[in-house]
């Protein structure tokens, strides 16, 4: 449930992002090269938000073989664009191949590269990065209230047998 709001905030603050970011790149009429290779580079951030909403709507069955390809595709290239494709994909709670720690390696193992920090697609990956500690930090919290919970359950159910006769 707690991973699923994550999930859900993740998608609703991606969304808003895209969102202002395609209404600024609308009222924007500047040609010059920097504002060119700005919007080079926005696109592989929109093109990440568009692939995680198809994701989101596939099958098991379906995202299975996504998760085989593009994985394989990983492991052949090492590109930048398949590893967050590949987080992505980890990242899904109810895929059978859910594997946050996995998804958070991938991506903390890239950006520690030395590589220029003008990509969107790495501050994208930043940004996945912090979602996803957040997302482990709480379900680390939640653990911890589930046990105490449940060790007072456990306490009231021996009160509560004592005081039978």
């Amino acid at each position: 449930m707690i991973h699923a709001l994550r999930i859900a905030s993740l998608l609703l603050l991606l969304n808003l992002t895209a969102c202002t970011g395609l209404s600024a790149r609308s009222r924007d009429t500047d040609t010059s090269p920097a504002s060119q290779i700005s919007s080079i580079m926005d696109s592989d951030v929109d093109t990440m938000l568009r692939y995680h909403q198809r994701i989101k709507k596939m099958n098991p069955a379906e995202l299975n073989k996504e998760y085989e390809q593009v994985n394989q595709a990983f492991v052949q290239k090492k590109s930048d664009f398949s590893r967050v494709q590949l987080s992505l994909l980890l990242s899904l709670p109810n895929a059978s191949f859910n594997d946050d720690a996995m998804a958070l390696n991938l991506l903390k193992e890239w950006l520690k590269e030395a590589k220029p920090p003008y990509s969107s697609l790495r501050a994208f990956g930043f940004f996945l990065t912090t979602l996803l500690e957040d997302m482990r930090e709480k379900d680390k919290r939640a653990d911890a209230l589930q046990k105490k919970l449940d060790a007072l359950k456990s306490m009231e159910k021996n009160l509560m047998q004592r005081e039978k006769p």
